[in-house]
């Protein structure tokens, strides 16, 4: 079993091992990356056997890292915003870091067993490097629940390859929002429905928890007609009369969304209607569950 303490005195630069885990003055902390820095009260260490001593890796965690769209099948894995380096604690305690400088490529750091498929949304995870179990590679999964190559992982935030192969487009905005680049139509239809099941999948992966998206509608010059959204599940969440004469648009902001990346829509006109998307909620970065 791995085994983890916290610094118990912020004044202690020399720590050892108690039969309960917490940390007395006696032993010399080994300090990989901040070789001035003494421990401080609340940062989490682990016992490096092939030192014999406890470690740490330069303080607490950081927030987990911004992800930036850079070609068709690369990414950047860049620190938060106010940040200087991405240290993360996983799930066998130990402290990693990120180093690798520039894009990362999806089709060359795919998970285990799985070869480049379009129209699939990719989860990314950071794991132990495999050639210095202090640092962290990058690994693109189909797998949601985690990557089939480790139980040893940091989810990070996802991608669509889209049609062609291409890594969509994005903004990572805040810690757990994404935006489309440009925004594209999960739904294009005329006519006058009944409500319909309609599928979110190109637009939310499924760790998404809500979306924000634009109703619309063209001018036929008639009478407007009522669009409704509805959770999936039967709740009416939006419901909006556009009034005849112009082409109209109304955002619908943060309407929750499922694993099942379904919604419902109805509209009472014979009228060109779109549903375009703008932005989702990733909920496994929302709520600090780092390893989820």
């Amino acid at each position: 079993m791995a085994r983890i303490a916290k610094v118990q005195d912020p004044v202690l630069q020399d720590v050892v091992q108690r039969d309960n885990y917490e940390l007395v003055q006696g032993l010399r902390v080994a300090n990989y990356l901040v070789p001035t820095s003494a421990p401080k009260r609340g940062q989490v260490l682990s016992y490096d056997d092939s030192i014999e001593q406890w470690v740490y890796n330069g303080g607490f965690d950081t927030p987990r890292p911004k992800l930036v769209y850079e070609s068709a099948d690369t990414i950047s894995i860049e620190v938060a915003p106010g940040y200087s380096q991405v240290l993360l604690t996983q799930q066998d305690k130990k402290q990693r870091q990120w180093l690798d400088n520039g894009p990362v490529s999806l089709s060359e750091n795919l998970d285990s067993g799985l070869s480049e498929a379009s129209s699939t949304w990719y989860y990314i995870y950071l794991i132990p490097k495999s050639n210095n179990d202090r640092e962290l590679s990058v690994i693109f999964s189909d797998s949601e629940a985690g990557p089939y190559l480790t139980d040893i992982y940091t989810y990070v935030g996802a991608v669509y390859n889209n049609s062609s192969s291409d890594i969509r487009n994005f903004y990572h905005v805040t810690a757990s929002r994404f935006s489309v680049a440009e925004s594209f139509a999960f739904l294009s239809r005329s006519g006058t429905t009944a409500k319909i099941n309609v599928s979110t999948a190109t637009f939310t992966p499924v760790t998404a928890t809500a979306m924000t998206f634009a109703i619309y509608r063209v001018n036929t010059g008639t009478t407007g007609p009522n669009q409704q959204v509805f959770v999936d599940g039967e709740t009416l969440f939006y419901a909006i009369h556009l009034d005849e004469g112009n082409d109209m648009e109304h955002t619908v902001s943060d309407m929750p969304v499922f694993s099942n990346q379904q919604i419902q829509y109805s509209c009472s006109g014979p009228f060109a209607q779109e549903l375009r998307a703008r932005s989702y909620i990733d909920g496994n970065l929302a709520w600090g569950n780092t390893h989820a």
